[in-house]
């Protein structure tokens, strides 16, 4: 077991010691929340700033914040700016090798898909781990910062199922994490192919942009030729199998099947399955180039 986890772990350390790029593409995000709630906070009590003039957004709720980290980061459709930060992260992991010449010191041919594999997963749980930290950090910030402005920011934990809290979190993650799985599959493709980080980054930043219009390019092309069929493909589109996950989970709204023109749409699980083999095919595009490159050169 130790011999299995030994190359797993020294790409995570690996992650860890580059401290540069955790701080500004990965830890920024829990690290700028606490910051920013904390002088919040702080200066409210300090400055005894009125309700209207110190809290915001308190006629939400704290379970909304604690899910909506994910939603704003993956998620939400047409929100290329939340994956920016991740993608940058990614280029560097795995283009980052090309850059510095250290593939051909590390990878013999027969080792290279599973070097690969556990690089994205030390990548993708460093990525996922600081949503996760930031979370909480956001729903008790906001907590507390209406607490100090006197407004109610509710539930209160006696009125819901904390149980039920924590089930929905862990399903949002799961959603989230997989849309984050394919947007690591996009970097690691694209900077295997270009072996640079910028390359890693555009190109990444590319497929993202291309998922993201795959409604409206679809649109277009049906209009284009009179074929409305074309629309079902977005059956298949990580957009349709994200909104149509949170419609199974949480009865979110999903797009109707007739404006695809089809009867009806695909169950959740199918759904499901799909967003999964979103989330691993690039990975295994980048693991099949990777092995068949020249590295020592």
């Amino acid at each position: 077991m130790t011999d299995r986890l030994g190359p797993f772990r020294a790409e995570w350390l690996k992650i860890l010691r580059n401290y540069k790029v955790n701080l500004f593409l990965i830890w920024i995000l829990p690290a700028g929340l606490l910051v920013f709630y904390t002088l919040m906070i702080v200066g409210g009590i300090l400055a005894k700033a009125p309700p209207e003039e110190l809290v915001f957004g308190c006629g939400g709720r704290w379970t909304g914040n604690l899910f909506n980290i994910w939603n704003f980061l993956i998620v939400s459709e047409g929100d290329i700016f939340g994956r920016m930060l991740p993608l940058a992260f990614f280029a560097v992991v795995f283009a980052g090798e090309y850059h510095w010449g250290t593939w051909k010191n590390l990878v013999p041919r027969s080792r290279r898909r599973t070097l690969l594999f556990q690089k994205a997963g030390a990548a993708l749980l460093a990525v996922s781990a600081s949503i996760l930290i930031s979370a909480p950090i956001s729903a008790g910030g906001q907590a507390l910062l209406c607490r100090v402005g006197g407004e109610a920011f509710g539930p209160s934990p006696a009125s819901i199922s904390l149980a039920g809290v924590l089930a929905d979190f862990l399903l949002h993650s799961l959603i989230g994490i997989l849309v984050l799985g394919m947007v690591l599959g996009f970097a690691a493709l694209a900077a295997v192919l270009s072996r640079s980080i910028l390359g890693g980054f555009l190109g990444g930043f590319g497929l993202s942009l291309l998922e993201i219009l795959s409604l409206p390019l679809l649109t277009l092309l049906a209009k284009l030729f009179n074929s409305p069929g074309i629309l079902r493909a977005y059956l298949v589109f990580p957009g349709y199998s994200t909104a149509n996950l949170q419609a199974w989970f949480f009865q979110a709204p999903t797009p109707p099947p007739e404006a695809l023109g089809t009867a009806a749409g695909l169950p959740g699980w199918a759904s499901l399955l799909i967003l999964t083999a979103w989330a691993v095919l690039p990975l295994l595009a980048a693991a099949a180039f990777f092995q068949l490159q020249d590295l020592a050169g």
